[in-house]
């Protein structure tokens, strides 16, 4: 996680600074999982439906992080992320990260066989 936060840092500077004010606000925020992210959550398995992430902060970013329950580089087919309004179609192996404004584009992930997982990271 340390490294995902300092990419962000460097890459989006100024939803930088609003993370690090929010997650300052929290008492013992710096100890947080997924810091300086003040919300984590673990996907077993899903499959979601289109939808945007209406309860993140404005303008920030929210990163995604798939990963299998073994060590291989991608334990499932499918399940790529697709934002229909930029016509993307993202694959991601194991432990890859993807950052984008969750709260402003409508994503869901593509049916997926296979055992994959992710792990969100945003601010709430």
């Amino acid at each position: 996680i340390e490294l995902r936060a300092n990419q962000v840092k460097e890459y989006f500077p100024d939803e930088w600074k609003i993370l690090m004010e929010s997650a300052n606000r929290i008492p013992g925020g710096h100890v947080l999982f997924g810091w300086p992210f003040t919300g984590a959550v673990v996907n077993f398995g899903c499959v979601m439906t289109c939808h945007e992430d209406k309860m993140d902060v404005k303008l920030l970013i929210s990163l995604t992080i798939p990963f299998g329950p073994s060590q291989e580089e991608r334990p499932w087919e499918g399940g790529a992320i697709y934002v229909p309004e930029l016509g993307l179609v993202i694959e991601l192996q194991s432990c890859q990260t993807i950052a984008f404004r969750a709260h402003r584009q409508p994503h869901f992930n593509l049916h997926v066989r296979g055992k994959r997982n992710s792990l969100v990271l945003s601010t709430e």
